[in-house]
């Protein structure tokens, strides 16, 4: 026995070896052309290590190590992952001067070539490269995310919402991980305003497929997904199976375009219909002509939506309630907030400008951990030279998300979980390109109980869809011609539900078993291609309220 395993350990450092010298053959004569021509300005870099570049450095705490060669090597860098160059960008400025003043050099997208299916179907707006079709595609949509059509959608998000504190409040006092109470509010809510109340609760199957197939789908934006784009020499000694990605595409498909197709045949007859996204979309496709859009494109389009909600607003959420936990004191100033507007009533979309504090919370939230800390990777489609520096076509671009939202320049003690920053009686949240500090505003209780009608100024321009002279607060919804087009509907999704957590509840960390307060870890979390969620946590939610008023 021994000499079998002696020979099969030796047959496989053999094996091992010709393989590496193979692949370092193939390396050599396959690798990628450099993105920097030799006559050109090298971008700052770090070193690299052979094959792998960067990606080694980048295993472990990516978003830190990232931070920390932006302090080093400045607000735009380059990296190499494995056989790919990335420009890396890394404040707003930078972002404002490519992306926005330039947009028609870095609007495209990059696809991994290697990249699964899955992942573009899912995205398929986002990942749509610049042109024509992604700019009538996202038209289509768009005509259904405006603030009009989304005051259509406001009873689903409060009968969801209201569904959402009947299950906290059977959790009252039990340590919880709120995940899938969250994914399930998200999934339910988005499935009813995309095809118009369309859910019968937890229990209805539809949702019950949809959530597996956005599960699956989750499976496909791990980093390891995109290993062979990365380093191509990886298909001489290793492919993935494609077999679970068809068999996800077609559950995708069947579901989608099922009740894609149930909504034609009674949008057809004329029927009333309760209002929808679709309903909305379908509407501007007749305006601009039958054929102005593929039947295919539109149940994509579906998906990609619901996609990026689960990935926004669960992920939000989780952050929110877990920066929340471990600081009572805001809890402390929502609570005054709340009470003072709203009593014994639940919150309502009226009082949005009414609770400053509570917007001021989420958009905290998406600075301090943005649900998506890269964004979706943008692509330069021509040669072009900034500051000196050369960036050739077909470079991929990579906002740091992260790092811009905590850039010190513009953030006042930016690792601080601080929403008073988010606070003015008179700003409209933007600032001049050339600004160096962003003022921050400190968090009065006086000036609210005085003077509450003075606080509208809650980042009023806080849209990704910057001009020349203004940026945003924060850029967790991206920047220039591809910010994400869900941004009002998420942020009223998300104020809702915000509002009546804390009108409801109070939100205490676990106990640990000598009596203390376990204190959440909000450094560590889970970084994907597309998303960016905290660690698993426990909670307790202590009613605050009359248990007959939730009920």
């Amino acid at each position: 026995m021994l000499v079998v395993t002696d020979l099969i350990y030796s047959f496989t450092v053999v094996i091992i070896i010709q393989t590496g010298i193979f692949v370092l053959i193939k390396l050599l004569f396959t690798r990628d052309k450099p993105y920097i021509s030799n006559k050109k300005n090298l971008l700052p870099h770090p070193p690299t290590f052979p094959i792998v570049g960067n990606l080694l450095q980048l295993n472990v705490r990516p978003l830190e190590k990232l931070y920390q060669w932006n302090i080093k090597y400045g607000p735009i860098y380059s990296i190499k992952l494995g056989q790919k160059y990335i420009i890396i960008l890394n404040n707003h400025e930078v972002v404002n001067d490519l992306i926005v003043k330039q947009g028609s050099k870095y609007s495209s997208k990059y696809n991994f070539s290697n990249l699964n299916t899955i992942l573009i179907k899912s995205n398929s707006t986002a990942f749509t490269p610049y042109g024509n079709q992604w700019k009538r595609d996202r038209s289509i949509a768009y005509s259904a995310l405006t603030s009009r059509p989304i005051k259509s959608y406001y009873n689903y998000i409060l009968k969801d919402s209201d569904q959402l504190l009947k299950v906290l409040m059977m959790k009252h006092g039990q340590p919880t991980y709120p995940l899938q109470i969250f994914k399930n509010f998200v999934l339910t809510n988005m499935l009813n305003i995309l095809f118009g109340a369309q859910i019968k609760g937890n229990d209805d199957p539809f949702l019950k497929d949809v959530m597996k197939v956005m599960d699956d789908i989750t499976e496909f934006s791990y980093p390891t997904s995109v290993l062979n784009d990365l380093m191509p020499i990886l298909k001489y000694v290793y492919q993935p199976s494609n077999e679970k990605a068809v068999k996800v595409y077609q559950q995708m498909e069947n579901l989608f375009s099922s009740k894609y197709n149930e909504f034609l045949k009674d949008y057809a007859q004329g029927k009333n219909l309760s209002p929808s996204f679709l309903s909305q979309i379908q509407d501007e496709i007749d305006e601009k002509g039958k054929n102005s859009i593929e039947y295919e494109d539109v149940w994509q389009m579906l998906v990609g939506l619901l996609n990026g909600a689960m990935e926004t607003e669960v992920n939000t959420l989780m952050w929110a309630v877990a920066c929340l936990a471990n600081n009572p004191g805001v809890q402390e100033e929502a609570f005054k907030e709340i009470d003072s507007v709203c009593d014994k009533n639940m919150p309502m979309m009226v009082d949005e400008l009414d609770l400053p504090y509570i917007n001021a919370i989420i958009n905290e939230t998406l600075r301090y951990r943005p649900p998506n800390a890269f964004g979706m990777i943008h692509l330069s489609s021509e040669d072009d030279d900034y500051n000196g520096y050369f960036i050739p076509k077909g470079t991929p671009i990579l906002l740091n998300l992260f790092a811009i939202n905590h850039n010190e320049r513009r953030f006042i003690a930016p690792d601080r979980f601080r929403p008073s920053r988010f606070l003015s009686n008179s700003s409209t949240g933007s600032v001049k390109t050339k600004s160096i500090l962003l003022p921050q505003f400190e968090y009065d209780p006086s000036a609210i109980d005085k003077k509450r009608k003075s606080l509208f100024g809650i980042l009023k321009n806080n849209s990704p869809s910057l001009t020349n002279n203004t940026m945003p607060m924060h850029m967790s919804f991206g920047a220039g011609r591809r910010y994400c087009i869900g941004q009002h509907l998420a942020q009223k999704q998300l104020f809702l539900v915000l509002a009546r957590i804390l009108w409801a509840f109070e939100i205490k960390p676990d106990v640990n078993k000598d009596g203390s307060m376990a204190e959440i870890n909000l450094n560590d979390g889970n970084v994907s291609l597309t998303s960016y969620s905290p660690s698993p946590y426990n909670v307790r939610f202590l009613l605050r309220k009359d248990i007959g008023l939730l009920i």
